[in-house]
């Protein structure tokens, strides 16, 4: 199940007294690369189509939900002036269907107090919280919106956490974390959930598994559960964001595409679509769909390093494989009873 489908919920939409119900989409920096050279040598950014990674999936999550108020947290640092302006005109131009503006507010943000002032400032902006949205990296216990190469800065964190005002929020409001393991409380889980161990006995070994607790009690997601007595989704796994602009096979399709076109090799040799290459001309399907991507291909512009597209996201956050023997499905934290005041 997608769970950006859940701005959605209806009753998210229900204002009553003048209160108006907004929702928060909190956008951390992307400084931290998959690729190990890119977070150790100085001046060395991230690739540009991982650049506005979470910034997309913001968009996206704002454009399936224009019947909804959104308010925008932007971390300041990693976004050069440039990158923030065409991200503030992208949220700007979103519209519901009556052609009004969805996003009400905008904020850079560069700290998590500034988080937690936001959301408890909420009825002083007469506003109640129906959601909020991280898209941000993450560890077990911490999200890093300010994390730049393997440094954790200005992270959210339960003693961050702590300080939410449960009465700025509606009585069914939702928290969604996309940080990586938001979900899992055990810091010792990192590639695998099991622990092996081998025992020889004579000639024969013999292999034991056991799986670490997951002390999900101890997570980031029930900690704000606790906090702000919303409803938190999260992961246990990492998240990947690898299919944000793309998925691998759309880009295998559009270079055979690409080689046919210009009869030129193909860069990245996509056996499924060798058939597209050597034929050099494509079936009335296959048509139609490279007119859809390479459209939304072309729309995408160059900014500072970062290949960013107005339209956001075409595919949603998903789990990664990491760590092994967990869930894959986002779990639902609730306000424990021992700690309801």
């Amino acid at each position: 199940m997608d769970f950006n489908s859940f701005v959605y919920d209806i009753s998210q939409m229900i204002t009553k007294q003048g209160i108006i119900n907004e929702n928060i989409v909190i956008i951390g920096t992307q400084q931290h690369s998959s690729t190990m050279w890119r977070n150790i040598l100085p001046g060395v950014d991230v690739g540009s189509n991982s650049k506005f990674m979470f910034v997309h999936q913001a968009i996206r999550t704002v454009r399936l939900g224009i019947l909804h108020k959104w308010c925008i947290l932007l971390c300041n640092e990693g976004y050069s002036s440039a990158q923030q302006w065409a991200i503030r005109q992208a949220f700007d131009e979103i519209k519901s269907n009556d052609h009004k503006k969805v996003v009400i507010d905008f904020q850079t943000i560069s700290s998590p107090q500034d988080i937690i002032s936001y959301i408890n400032e909420a009825k002083k902006r007469k506003h109640k919280i129906g959601s909020i949205y991280f898209y941000s990296h993450g560890v077990v216990k911490k999200i890093l919106p300010w994390m730049k190469g393997f440094r954790e800065r200005d992270v959210f964190d339960e003693e961050v956490a702590k300080d939410i005002h449960p009465d700025s929020f509606t009585n069914n409001a939702k928290i969604y974390s996309y940080a990586c393991r938001t979900g899992l409380g055990n810091p010792k889980i990192d590639q695998d959930r099991n622990k092996y161990y081998v025992y020889y006995t004579g000639m024969w070994s013999k292999i034991s598994i056991e799986p670490m607790p997951l002390k999900l009690e101890e997570s980031l997601a029930q900690k704000m559960a606790n906090a702000s007595h919303a409803l938190v989704y999260a992961f246990l796994r990492r998240t990947d964001y690898s299919n944000t602009l793309f998925t691998s096979d759309e880009y295998d399709f559009l270079d055979a595409c690409d080689a046919s076109r210009m009869h030129k090799k193909a860069k990245r040799q996509p056996n499924r679509y060798k058939h597209i290459i050597e034929k050099k001309r494509l079936t009335l399907a296959e048509f139609n769909r490279f007119n859809r991507l390479n459209t939304i291909r072309n729309s995408q512009l160059p900014i500072d390093g970062g290949i960013f597209r107005k339209t956001g996201a075409l595919h949603s956050v998903s789990a990664a494989e990491t760590p092994k023997h967990t869930s894959s499905s986002m779990f639902v934290f609730r306000l424990q009873k021992d700690e309801k005041k």
